[in-house]
């Protein structure tokens, strides 16, 4: 009887994602998590660049208005 050649090898090689792929998506996926963790604890975002709830002085501008007394 003719033996079947062994496939499994080839087959195994073809089969699923390559593995650089894996490693794009779990270090995209670290860094999402990273992003949203910071974003949420306060740690970094659009907040702290102003001063308070305060919105920034115009320095253009010098009149009796402004929040800064003269």
């Amino acid at each position: 009887m003719l033996e079947q050649p062994d496939n499994s090898t080839r087959d195994k090689a073809t089969q699923g994602m390559p593995t650089w792929v894996k490693g794009f998506a779990i270090a995209t996926a670290v860094l999402v998590v990273l992003v949203v963790v910071m974003l949420l604890t306060g740690g970094h975002g659009p907040g702290r660049h102003t001063q308070g709830r305060l919105p920034a002085p115009d320095v253009g501008q010098s009149t009796s208005t402004s929040l800064v007394p003269a």
